[in-house]
This record gives structure tokens, C-alpha cells and sequence, in this order.
């Protein structure tokens, strides 16, 4: 009579697992469906792009600016030190070689998103 008890038990016990093991599948499931759901509905995979992409085209961005349009903006600044150029008047130090670097550099960024929405417009993948 224990022998049967026990297998009773174990087979009880077996079923428990096994309905606790089917329950966590399918929370398993519906997370990955639901995330699934969330990143088609909310743009998520183009949005990361957008942001690699972002921080990608900064480092262009600034190499344009440093690289390209500073050394020609340097030729008319005394000893070419662009960055270091600072107006001194009195007590007042302004440092104008750092923000015409930073100022150019929104500039360009400001065009390059200006281009890609107007291309995305052209294309019908966004409101005008």
C-alpha cells in the first residue's frame, strides 16, 4: 500500500511540475510576443538605428568641421590656432574660436537632419 501511496505522490508531483513548467512557458511566450508587439508598434528598431546612426554621423560631423572648414577659417585667424582664439576686451574673455567650432557644428547637423527629412517627405515615410 506505500508503494502505491508513494507513486500517487510522485505522480502528483510530476504533474505539478510539469503544469508550473507549461505556466512559465507560456509567460515566456507572451513576454517575447508582447515585446514583439511593442517594438513593430512603437518604431523601436528605427529609432535605434536613428540614434546609431546619430552618434555615427557626429564624429563625421566633426571631423568635417575640425578637419575641412576650421583650417580654412584659421587662415584669416592669427597663428592658426582656431580653437585657442579668445577676444580679449578689459576684464572679458571670449572665446570665439570654441563656440564658431561648436556653432559650425550645429549648422551641419542641422542640415544633415533638414536633407534626411526632406528625403523621408519625398518618399511618403513621413508626414510633411
Amino acid at each position: 500500500m506505500a508503494g502505491i501511496k508513494d507513486k500517487s505522490l510522485l505522480l502528483k508531483e510530476k504533474e505539478r511540475i510539469k503544469k508550473k513548467m507549461l505556466e512559465e512557458k507560456r509567460r515566456v511566450n507572451f513576454f517575447f510576443t508582447d515585446f514583439g508587439t511593442f517594438v513593430r508598434k512603437q518604431k523601436v528598431t528605427g529609432l535605434a538605428i536613428a540614434f546609431v546612426l546619430g552618434m555615427i554621423s557626429s564624429d563625421l560631423v566633426k571631423a568635417i568641421v575640425n578637419d575641412l572648414i576650421m583650417p580654412l577659417i584659421g587662415i584669416i585667424l592669427p597663428n592658426n590656432d582656431w580653437q585657442a582664439f579668445v577676444l580679449t576686451l578689459g576684464p572679458l574673455k571670449l572665446a570665439l574660436g570654441h563656440f564658431m567650432s561648436v556653432f559650425i557644428n550645429f549648422l551641419i547637423i542641422l542640415l544633415v537632419v533638414y536633407l534626411i527629412i526632406r528625403w523621408m517627405t519625398k518618399l511618403n515615410l513621413v508626414e510633411s
